[in-house]
Order: C-alpha cells, then sequence, then structure tokens
C-alpha cells in the first residue's frame, strides 16, 4: 500500500455506478496519488458546458490535447448526471486535481452536471438529492465525523466554478440536509414506537403497518 489513511480506499458507494478505472487516462502520465490524510469535505463543480456531459466525455476532455491542464486522468471522484445518478469514477483515496493545493487534500471532488444553456441553471431536486446522499454516506458510514463539510469551488479558488446557482443552492442544500436528519430521527422514533407496540400493544398489525409505511417513506425522502 501506498501511504494513504485506508478508509474508505476500495470502498464504493452503495447506488453509486462505478466506474473506477474504466474512464480514459493520459497516456504516459504518471497516476493521481494515493491521500496521505482524510479530507474533510465535499467540494462541488460544474462543466461549464452548454450541453449535458457524461463521465466518458468530461474524462475524453480533460486527458485530451485540448485541455490545457494536462490532468492524468478525470479531475472527480463523484459524478452527478443531470438526471441524478450518481457515478463514482475514482477510489476516496485518491487524490485527484480538482481544487488546487491543499485544497485537493482537504476536499474530495464531485461535479454536478449542470448545463450553463438552461434558461435557470440550477440543479433540480434529484441531483440535490444525490449530492447529500453522497455527503452523508462520506460523513457516517466512511469517515464518521461529526460534520462534513459542503463547499463550492469558487470558495477556494478564483473561479465562477460551480456557476451561478451556488449561492443560492448551498442555502438550499443546507436546509434539505437539516431535514433530511430531522426526518431521518423521527422515523427512527417511529419505529421503536412500532417494536413497542408489537411488543406491549399485542397488536403485531399495528407495528407492522407502521413499519412498513416508514420503509417508504425512508425510499422516497432518504
Amino acid at each position: 500500500r501506498r501511504g494513504g489513511t485506508g478508509r474508505g480506499r476500495q470502498m464504493i458507494m452503495p447506488g453509486a455506478v462505478n466506474l473506477i478505472g474504466q474512464l480514459p487516462i493520459r497516456v504516459g502520465a504518471p497516476p493521481y496519488p494515493i491521500r496521505t490524510q482524510d479530507p474533510i469535505g465535499l467540494c462541488i463543480h460544474y462543466s461549464g458546458a452548454p450541453n449535458a456531459a457524461t463521465p466518458l466525455q468530461i474524462a475524453r476532455y480533460q486527458t485530451g490535447p485540448k485541455d490545457g491542464d494536462q490532468f492524468p486522468e478525470v479531475a472527480y471522484t463523484f459524478f452527478v448526471d443531470e438526471v441524478g445518478y450518481i457515478f463514482q469514477l475514482h477510489s476516496l483515496e485518491t487524490r485527484t486535481w480538482h481544487a488546487g493545493g491543499t485544497n485537493n487534500d482537504r476536499y474530495i471532488g464531485m461535479l454536478v452536471d449542470v448545463p450553463t444553456s438552461l434558461e435557470m441553471p440550477f440543479p433540480h431536486y434529484l441531483q440535490l438529492i444525490s449530492v447529500l446522499r453522497v455527503l452523508d454516506w462520506l460523513q457516517y458510514k466512511v469517515y464518521q465525523i461529526p460534520a462534513f463539510v459542503l463547499i463550492g469551488h469558487k470558495e477556494v479558488a478564483p473561479t465562477s466554478c460551480p456557476g451561478i446557482w451556488w449561492t443560492r443552492g448551498r442555502i438550499l442544500l443546507g436546509y434539505l440536509r437539516m431535514m433530511r436528519i430531522t426526518t431521518k430521527f423521527a422515523l427512527d422514533r417511529l419505529w421503536e414506537m412500532s417494536q413497542i407496540a408489537d411488543a406491549n400493544l399485542g397488536s403485531p398489525g399495528f407495528g407492522n403497518s407502521m413499519k412498513e409505511k416508514i420503509i417508504t417513506i425512508k425510499k422516497v425522502v432518504l
């Protein structure tokens, strides 16, 4: 093993499309190094393109002759497409070039595909929920820390990325994140109540019915 923290190195996010090692690379360039410290947050990017893109198109551009940054591989660990599907492009311990300098160590990069040609370029609900799913997974399942920061690229570098939507988008994501945490807490308490109903009230039908409703809500909201 080439250094690194060991946490999350080979982990694939449940529900994400795994494209690790399947995208174009720059021939002859050394690969990205392995992280030597755990990241503290997720950094959001956009492609800046007028039309929707795919992970393959982004990788081809960044490793092709037209890109001046000479990326050895695609720059982002996660990609959320225009529909809201999540793609994982790198291992979590791969230190990609996405935010510059030490920010590459501190943050994991995610591209949210929001075409600039839209009349109102703003991620839709499913894209925002996908961002929160990745954020929650990294915070609670992988690194298990009290807070995992969410920032936009332009907060740490002189760039317009991730676009004009970020100022309002960050506020909305913070609100949705709080609502998800509150909803999860409430559903967990309801689950406990359903177990109490089964054990103490002699009414397994009531408890089971509540559990079925809780499972349905979690699938839709969380």
